[in-house]
């Protein structure tokens, strides 16, 4: 078999830019090889691509973002083409190589057939947990969730973070998220309030506050009544009992609600903070504990003096 397909790789290898030699036989009439791909030969290498499902953005964004913080790894998942040069599987890859400007090694396949085609990737996505477990790290999903929510901020988007991503997120936020464990979460996690969108703005407030033990013991007393409900009738600290109420009787569920909560939640520390008497709970419709990254992106660039 593999001296009857050995004409049929010499013509797709010479279509690659690549050598026949250089490739081993597999069986099945599969060939393969790994090789540097740079951006420019990725660019080459799309105009293969035909008969394909449409690009995944978010796929390409997640995979271009791990070639530039070097979060990489050479595995089994490569390229694949037929017999006919046609790229069978990898255009999002390629896209990723373009646009990251990064020459990685990869594994190239030849004779991939379009029955075989039919049925990549159909097993099932790995999940930051999953990562997470591969690592030996010990976490849970409230505790990713929330890290990563804590990064992006009341405006952000967690669903373009990859799983190596998110684990150096998890590292990034350990010590907030272990002063919410202690606080927030507690040994039994009260339902509705031991959510991602509250820990994550719990987190911002304590990477702000924590150099500072008057607001941070607020904080703790805030986190305490949130966890469990005693607030004594105290007018000043009636916003942590109506965060607690709101999160414990709605449905936050989705993106868009989770995201109210947290400014919710936002809008309960600050005014729990400054001990102030409210009516009603209203969302903060700002950040209130920019990371010095967002505060950096929001400054005025400064104009050139006129001449």
């Amino acid at each position: 078999m593999a001296s009857k397909n050995q004409a049929k790789l010499s013509s797709v290898a010479k279509k690659l830019g690549l050598k026949a030699e250089d490739f081993i036989y597999v069986g099945e009439g599969l060939w393969c090889l790994i090789t540097d791909i740079s951006p420019a030969k990725a660019t080459d290498w799309l105009t293969f691509n035909t008969g394909n499902r449409k690009f995944k953005e978010r796929s390409i964004a997640k995979m271009a973002e791990d070639l530039v913080n070097g979060a990489y790894e050479l595995t089994h998942e490569g390229l694949a083409f037929g017999y006919d040069c046609e790229l069978k599987d990898g255009q999002n890859r390629l896209q990723a190589i373009i646009r990251s400007g990064k020459t990685k090694p990869w594994l190239v396949w030849v004779g991939l057939t379009n029955e075989a085609k039919g049925v990549i990737n159909q097993g099932v996505n790995r999940t930051p947990l999953d990562a997470a477990q591969f690592a030996g790290i010990e976490t849970n999903k409230l505790a990713l969730s929330s890290s990563k929510l804590c990064e992006v901020g009341m405006l952000g988007n967690t669903r373009g973070i990859s799983n190596s991503k998110a684990l150096q997120l998890l590292e990034k936020h350990k010590e907030a998220f272990a002063f919410v464990q202690d606080n927030v979460i507690g040994e039994k996690p009260v339902r509705g309030v031991a959510v991602a969108a509250i820990c994550a703005a719990v987190m911002r407030a304590y990477s702000a506050y924590k150099d500072n033990s008057k607001k941070l013991n607020r904080l703790k007393k805030f986190c305490q009544i949130l966890q469990d409900g005693q607030w004594n009738r105290v007018q000043e600290d009636v916003s942590v009992w109506r965060l607690r109420e709101t999160a414990i009787k709605s449905n936050w569920g989705g993106s868009t609600a989770s995201r109210e909560l947290y400014c919710l939640t936002e809008s309960a520390i600050i005014s729990f903070q400054e001990q102030k008497i409210i009516k009603s709970l209203r969302p903060v419709s700002e950040e209130q504990f920019p990371t010095e990254a967002e505060l950096a992106q929001a400054e005025p660039v400064a104009e050139a003096p006129a001449a």
